[in-house]
């Protein structure tokens, strides 16, 4: 009996979605049945499978993202759905699957892995412990001294002194979200890639559509233009004992209009408000400038950042020098705009896998093998991708604090790998 893997095609929908059910013990769960069918049914040819004789042993989905990093990107895989039939559980098969998702996702040109699951299984293939972000708004009763204020007090819907707040409509605004989603994350580390929208005229194609009372999907308008847009959804994992649940994903705006951000918020409360008490979760990025606007406009939130430890979310550099290469230009730039252009040497950068080096000399940069560092770092996978996408400053990481790092160098690595407003949803 021979044993081999393969991606996944069109033919493998209906045995993907029965595995599914199966392994996850699905059965009289229609909510989970329905989404192991969206999973699988949308791209089978995503999901790695070991299979024997045609009977599928074993299957995980691999996701396919770019994550920015300032003007450059690195590729992510994004590992799920592994499924293992109930009867064979316990055999090692699993762990076969993960080695060999791991070395293909290598030589298909991965830079990073990301992953939620049991620490301690995923730990046997590289995989580290890393954070997640959320920006959270809770509505429930409000009181102060003797006062008591509801969430329909708090948030009544906004009447903008300027412009007009209106529910999206497909065929006259997406156009406009392209170019707003654009401008709002363009060169943001951390946040999904998005790809500038063509330059084609934003005027409605046809008549509003008839708007849907219940749709949670709002656009502030000014002087006919499209300046932001919220969308969100009712979500039942992001309910809490006694609170409803619902999650927003997408808020963007056009950052010359800060009020934007809290018009929208307000719209989007009012229409929740009588459904109170809920949560409202987020995945808006650590930004100032975002957070300020939404403070400004009077609308409360809080900022977590999870850490867990025996279920968790999980990162992996799949292969450093390769990430490395991948954001060279963004690392360039860095240094040119630094007061240590004109720095020379090597920065080796140790993880527990593989090693790599930056060579730097009259203010290029080359990702090449050296035989002696300037000013090595020994690094943990999860420390090096905090740095990589600015959630920490290099200089902020204990390994390297535990350094007696000169002025120039301490400047070096901040211009390098310094604390950025990051996004907070694809490596989460």
């Amino acid at each position: 009996m021979s044993r081999q893997f393969r991606m996944g095609t069109p033919e493998d929908r209906e045995p993907l979605f029965e595995l599914m059910v199966d392994a996850y013990q699905m059965q009289g769960k229609p909510e989970r049945i329905e989404a192991a069918r969206n999973w699988t049914s949308a791209h089978p040819e995503r999901y790695l499978i070991l299979e024997e004789e045609g009977r599928i042993l074993a299957a995980l989905r691999i996701g396919d993202e770019m994550i920015q990093v300032g003007c450059c990107a690195v590729r992510k895989g994004d590992i799920g759905h592994v499924a293992v039939p109930a009867e064979l559980q316990g055999m090692g098969l699993g762990s076969q699957l993960m080695r060999h998702a791991v070395e293909h996702m290598r030589h298909e040109g991965y830079h990073l892995s990301r992953l939620g699951g049991m620490v301690h299984f995923y730990s046997r293939f590289g995989y580290e412990p890393f954070p997640r972000r959320f920006v959270v708004f809770e509505l429930q009763d409000f009181t102060g001294g003797a006062g008591t204020i509801t969430p329909a007090d708090a948030y009544p819907e906004p009447v903008p002194e300027r412009g007009l707040l209106r529910q999206y409509d497909e065929e006259r605004d997406r156009h406009a979200l392209a170019q707003v989603r654009y401008l709002f994350h363009a060169g943001r580390s951390g946040a999904p890639l998005v790809s500038a929208p063509p330059d084609e005229p934003t005027e409605p194609t046809g008549p509003p559509g008839e708007p849907d009372p219940d749709d949670l999907r709002f656009v502030y308008e000014l002087d006919g233009r499209q300046i932001g847009f919220v969308f969100a959804s009712e979500n039942a994992h992001e309910a809490r004992q006694g609170m409803e649940g619902f999650a927003i994903g997408e808020l963007c705006y056009d950052l010359a209009h800060p009020e934007a951000a809290g018009l929208l918020l307000h719209m989007l409360l009012s229409r929740i408000a009588d459904r109170a008490p809920l949560r409202v979760s987020s995945r808006l990025p650590f930004d100032e400038v975002v957070l300020e606007a939404i403070q400004d406009a009077g609308v409360g939130f809080d900022l977590i950042e999870t850490r867990h430890a025996i279920a968790s979310n999980q990162i992996m550099v799949v292969n450093l020098p390769a990430t490395l290469e991948a954001v060279r230009g963004e690392l360039t730039a860095r240094l040119a705009a630094s007061l240590v252009a004109d720095w020379s040497g090597v920065i080796e950068l140790a993880l527990p896998a593989e090693t790599a080096c930056l060579v730097i000399e009259d203010g290029h940069i080359e990702v090449a093998h050296a035989d002696a560092a300037d000013l090595p770092l020994t690094l943990t996978q999860a420390q090096f991708v905090k740095a990589l996408f600015g959630i920490r400053g290099a200089v902020e990481l204990p390994p390297v604090r535990a350094l007696s790092l000169d002025a120039t160098q301490r400047a070096l690595l901040d211009a390098l790998f310094p604390r950025t407003p990051t996004g907070s949803g694809p490596w989460g």
